[in-house]
């Protein structure tokens, strides 16, 4: 059996589905790509790892068509592919015994593996509540960066997307960061999915910048996305996320409102002479000045910085681990010049949002200061 392709075409489908590969692989079958021959006019290309899966379709010209179905070491082939300029590909398939990839003054041979413990899919008859391409991508790019790594606590390794009184939101937190991304979609029916936060930042990649409406579907515990071309699948996990609306702190009696990359540039500054061990920056607040101080006991090394207010406010020192800081402010300059920091005391978290909007919001729990 032969199939023609262009070198383009199918290494642009490659390097969207190896997305989910993962260099340290122990299995053998999650650092490769299978693929799928089972009709005249297309193959299908699959690469999982052990959360789920990508799978694509790939239009092509397919002569003596015969259904089989084989794994391809992932890395070499595309290793092989990008070495390679724009040109036709002609692959050559004796199942199990080798595959030939003939170009214009050349070719290459990988040996197939069996592809018969590759995992069957479940029918995913369910839908659920269509979303936004746009929506989805805000939601997942702002809330996914502060989900938890911690294995030993997996719900917190999720970012959890539900729907309630036509409202969508996204959560992601590492119990130290807490991000929340809401937007109005009116009528959406009831909802609430922990996705892998390493799947919430594939598909925020590979979805189209446009309103484009993402449909969704289940099947027990795993949702299938559909994506143009591509289906991503991943299993939920399991377990009650965190009432993260309860740690949101209510009514705090201080706002500040200041210019987020006046203030990371300021931190970038100061935090050099912070102490390594807790990387600590303190904020104190008198009238309409703001002071940020670093200090450094062990090396007697300190520096502060004095910013201008546009209010006059009362009186705070509050201390924040200086790079989550700066991270909070930059994901809050995506969508505001200006943040409002709201305080409610200096061992109560702090509320920061974009100027003049609610739609996200992200806190901070302080670190205590030494005065």
């Amino acid at each position: 059996m032969k199939i023609s392709v262009t070198k383009s075409e199918l290494l642009s489908r490659l390097r969207v589905v190896s997305k989910v590969l993962k260099s340290s692989a122990k299995e053998a079958m999650y650092s490769t790509f299978l693929i799928r021959v089972e009709n005249e006019k297309s193959i299908s290309i699959t690469a999982m790892d052990e959360a789920g899966r990508i799978t694509t379709t790939l239009e092509c010209a397919i002569n003596d068509f015969q259904e089989t179905s084989f794994l391809l070491d992932a890395q070499t082939l595309m290793r092989a592919l990008s070495e390679l300029p724009d040109q036709p590909i002609e692959i050559t398939i004796d199942p199990l015994v080798k595959v030939t990839f003939k170009y214009f003054n050349g070719k290459f041979e990988m040996a197939p593996t069996d592809a018969i413990a590759y995992p069957d899919l479940p029918a995913f008859d369910k839908e659920l509540p269509a979303l936004s391409s746009s929506l989805l991508s805000k939601g997942f790019k702002t809330v996914s960066k502060y989900a938890s790594d911690d294995q030993l606590r997996p719900v917190m390794t999720s970012v959890n997307v539900s729907s309630n009184d036509g409202r969508v939101a996204f959560a992601g937190t590492d119990g130290h960061v807490l991000a929340v991304y809401e937007d109005d979609v009116p009528e959406i029916p009831f909802f609430n999915l922990n996705v892998p936060a390493r799947y919430a930042k594939i598909i925020s990649e590979m979805l189209p910048a446009d309103d484009t409406m993402i449909q969704m579907f289940s099947s027990g515990n795993s949702v299938k996305v559909v994506i143009g071309e591509y289906s991503v699948i991943y299993r939920l996990i399991e377990g009650s996320y965190v009432n993260y609306r309860r740690v949101i702190p209510a009514n705090p009696d201080m706002k500040m409102n200041i210019d987020c990359q006046e203030l990371i540039s300021a931190i970038n500054r100061v935090s050099v002479f912070s102490s390594s061990a807790s990387s600590m920056i303190s904020l104190n607040i008198k009238d309409n000045i703001l002071k940020i101080t670093a200090e450094d006991i062990d090396y007697s090394r300190k520096a502060d910085e004095e910013l201008m207010l546009n209010s006059v406010l009362g009186k705070l020192v509050i201390g924040f681990r200086a790079q989550f800081l700066a991270d909070v402010l930059k994901t809050i300059s995506v969508d505001s010049k200006a943040c409002d920091i709201h305080f409610s005391g200096p061992q109560t978290s702090a509320i920061f949002r974009p100027e003049g909007s609610e739609k996200v919001t992200i806190i901070i729990v302080p670190m205590i200061v030494n005065q």
